[in-house]
């Protein structure tokens, strides 16, 4: 908007067109999900987008990671906030004392021109370097550990594979830390790959990076992530769950306008397939975590529950 302007208390919006995700519902829904679970999103509706007055497609609006949402979820617009670029495989390493190799990859976008590299640098170092039996005493006033463990278990009941336990290392989220000082958190961002895989492991990345393979190494973590992952089951819901009405409210709201779609929609029988998997996602994802957490606490081989019989 123009300086000085908002729109419902907003200065920007995003438009996403969910290029990755034909069926333009994954992203919304995990967003949505992730504030049921109690973790700060981004909120995000959808709507059909014509430039100079001819229809261009269906898109996602996104609510923007600024100023603004710190101010309406956090109470705090002045806090520092970090975008995340990927640039290659990275997974929390210590990468050394310059502090520009972090900036690179944790984009200020507050206080940019002072935006505490030095802080960045403290937490990978900390990370790389506290032996396991030190590491929750050290890591705690530094980085939010309970509200990572829960973000990393609502990504993986979304069969995240592209997040922070992506395949090719850290990707798609925001960091923050408030301006008065305290421990970093997460905000998830991006999230149009989730809920492809029905069968998507509880265990999937979690001795990807030290921070989580850390973490988890205590029991408390451990027993925390996994009662986070059945709280997820139980938040979603089954076939008539909340999720599953959730997809079908949008569902409702979308098919005509991707339908109509002159650009980058499959057909519409092609459209109704790829539907048809995220609607089976949504209806009995929350049953194949219950299933697989009674395994384990059944003593079903896994490496993490070993370490706790």
């Amino acid at each position: 908007y123009l300086p000085g302007r908002t729109y419902l208390g907003l200065e920007r919006l995003v438009l996403d067109n969910t290029l990755q995700d034909f069926t333009g519902l994954r992203e919304r829904l995990s967003m949505a999900f992730f504030r049921r679970m109690g973790h700060p999103a981004p909120r995000e509706a959808h709507a059909r987008l014509y430039v100079n007055g001819e229809y261009a497609g269906l898109y996602a609006i996104v609510e923007d990671i600024d100023r603004f949402f710190l101010a309406g979820n956090f109470n705090d617009p002045e806090g520092y906030l970090y975008e995340y670029h990927w640039l290659g495989d990275y997974r929390f390493g210590y990468l050394g004392a310059n502090l520009s190799v972090y900036l690179e990859m944790f984009e200020p976008v507050t206080h940019r021109d002072a935006p505490q590299g030095e802080r960045l640098e403290e937490l990978a170092r900390l990370i790389d370097t506290t032996a396991e039996a030190d590491f929750i005493a050290r890591l705690s006033p530094v980085i939010d550990l309970r509200q990572l463990t829960s973000h990393i278990a609502v990504e993986n009941f979304l069969a995240e594979w592209d997040g922070i336990l992506g395949t090719e290392g850290l990707n798609n989220f925001y960091l923050y830390r408030p301006s008065a000082g305290g421990p970093f958190r997460f905000i998830p961002w991006d999230k149009d790959v989730t809920m492809v895989f029905l069968e998507h492991p509880l265990d999937f990345g979690l001795t990807t990076n030290a921070l989580v393979a850390k973490t988890l190494a205590h029991a408390e973590y451990r027993s925390y992530y996994f009662a986070e992952l059945a709280r997820a089951a139980e938040m979603a819901g089954g076939p008539d769950g909340w999720l599953a009405g959730e997809a079908e409210r949008a569902y409702g709201q979308v098919r005509q306008a991707a339908a109509e779609d002159p650009f980058d929609r499959p057909g519409n029988d092609e459209y109704e397939r790829r539907f048809e998997a995220v609607r089976d996602f949504t209806r009995y994802r929350s049953g194949v975590v219950r299933a697989a957490l009674e395994r384990l606490r059944a003593g079903a081989p896994g490496r993490i529950m070993e370490e706790d019989e």
